[in-house]
C-alpha cells in the first residue's frame, strides 16, 4: 500500500532539531527535480554528489564529488641543496621547462661562470667551439671586467667574468626552453654580483645572458662550471607543471 503525504510545511517534532527524511530497508528518498537552498529555487539534484577519495585536512572537495590534494601551482620543486668548493655542478633529468636559481654564489679566484647542455643524462656535455652562443646585456663597476671569451675550452655559454674572486651575494636565475626537443636550445640568463674577497668596496654586475645551443640537440641535462678555481653556492630548480 503506498500512501501520501501533502503539507505545504513540515518541521522537526523537537525544537531546535535536524528534520530527517529516510527510506524504509533499500528505499531511499526520492526529491523530484530541484530544491531550495537558503529560499534559492532550482539548485539540481545532480548537484548532490556520492564524495570519493578521502577527505582530509590537506584536501578539498572538487565540484564533481572528489577528494582532491590541491595542485603545488605553476612550478614544483625538482631538487634544491648546496654545493660547496666544486669545479662544476650538474642538474640532470631536466625533461620540462626549468628555472634554476644559483644564490649566495662566491669563486675562490678569478673565473668565468660558464654553462654546457648533455643530451645523453649527463654522460657527456657538448664541448665544441662551435657548440654555444651568446650575447650579453648590462652594467658593471670596476674591476669587473666581462670579457668575449668563453675561457673554458671557448665552449661554454656565458654568465659571468670577474677579474677578481667574489665572497658573496652573487645570484644567478637561467631560463631553459623546452628539454628533449632536437631544437636550438635556448637560455636566458639573469646575473647579479657584489663585493669581491679582496677588497671592501661593493662591486656590481647586473645583466641578462641569451645563450643558444648552436644545433638541433634535445639536451636533458646542465652542468656550470668554473673557468679555473672552484666556486659554491645555494641552489633550487623548478619545473614547470
Amino acid at each position: 500500500m503506498t500512501s501520501t503525504l501533502k503539507a505545504d510545511v513540515l518541521t522537526s517534532k523537537t525544537t531546535n532539531g535536524d528534520l530527517s527524511i529516510s527510506g524504509d530497508g533499500s528505499g531511499v528518498p526520492d526529491i523530484e527535480a530541484s530544491f531550495k537552498v537558503g529560499s534559492v529555487a532550482g539548485v539540481p539534484m545532480a548537484s548532490i554528489r556520492t564524495s570519493s577519495g578521502t577527505a582530509s585536512s590537506s584536501t578539498f572537495l572538487r565540484g564533481d564529488g572528489t577528494w582532491q590534494a590541491p595542485s603545488g601551482g605553476a612550478w614544483a620543486v625538482k631538487t634544491s641543496g648546496t654545493a660547496s668548493t666544486v669545479s662544476t655542478l650538474s642538474f640532470t633529468g631536466l625533461t620540462k621547462i626549468t628555472k634554476i636559481y644559483l644564490t649566495n654564489v662566491t669563486t675562490s679566484t678569478w673565473a668565468a661562470l660558464n654553462m654546457r647542455t648533455s643530451s645523453d643524462g649527463g654522460s657527456s656535455y657538448d664541448s665544441g667551439a662551435s657548440d654555444y652562443g651568446w650575447v650579453w646585456s648590462g652594467a658593471y663597476s670596476n674591476p669587473i671586467s666581462v670579457t668575449d671569451t668563453n675561457s673554458m675550452a671557448d665552449s661554454k655559454i656565458l654568465f659571468w667574468d670577474s677579474s677578481t674572486a667574489f665572497a658573496d651575494n652573487g645570484v644567478i636565475e637561467i631560463l631553459t626552453s623546452k628539454p628533449t626537443t632536437a631544437t636550438e636550445a635556448t637560455f636566458s640568463i639573469i646575473v647579479s654580483m657584489s663585493r669581491s674577497s679582496t677588497t671592501s668596496t661593493v662591486l656590481g654586475i647586473i645583466g641578462q645572458t641569451f645563450g643558444l645551443r648552436m644545433d638541433a640537440a634535445d639536451f636533458d641535462a646542465i652542468q656550470i662550471g668554473t673557468s679555473s678555481g672552484t666556486f659554491g653556492c645555494d641552489y633550487t630548480v623548478v619545473e614547470l607543471n
